[in-house]
């Protein structure tokens, strides 16, 4: 956990200097889910997308977060959102099966495009009651 303290830290920091960079209120949203810090998370990386409306990997992990602490309305509208910016990022989303996974087994992944498409399909196969096929 030390690495993303000192991770969540510097970008807090490098925020101070420069406010207006989307990709770095999406690392410190990261930072803040890799350590469960949910509601820090989901600010984070509201401002990242209130910088930059097309960043889809701060949709993602919005979405991530929203799920966590049991909005789930909030996750389906940025599942949404992120299905219109990037159909492929989005793919894994519609072929919904009905199985539980725990939030660890997704939290615990890097911050990268690769392991956020990964781990979409375990994401989003822990919503039970929204049908995603009429969406």
């Amino acid at each position: 956990m030390l690495p993303f303290v000192q991770a969540a830290e510097a970008l807090k920091q490098a925020i101070r200097i420069s406010p207006g960079t989307a990709e770095v209120h999406f690392a410190l949203g990261s930072a803040y889910c890799a350590l469960s810090r949910w509601a820090q998370a989901i600010e984070a990386y509201k401002q990242a997308t209130r910088l930059r409306p097309d960043l889809s990997g701060a949709h993602f992990g919005l979405g991530l977060c929203y799920l966590i602490v049991g909005e789930k309305d909030s996750a389906l509208k940025e599942y949404r959102i992120l299905k219109d910016l990037d159909k492929d990022f989005a793919t894994p989303y519609v072929a919904l099966s009905t199985n539980r996974v725990g939030h660890h087994e997704v939290v615990g992944m890097r911050p990268s495009e690769h392991s956020h498409r990964q781990s979409s399909t375990l994401l989003y196969k822990s919503i039970l009651d929204f049908d995603f096929q009429t969406t």
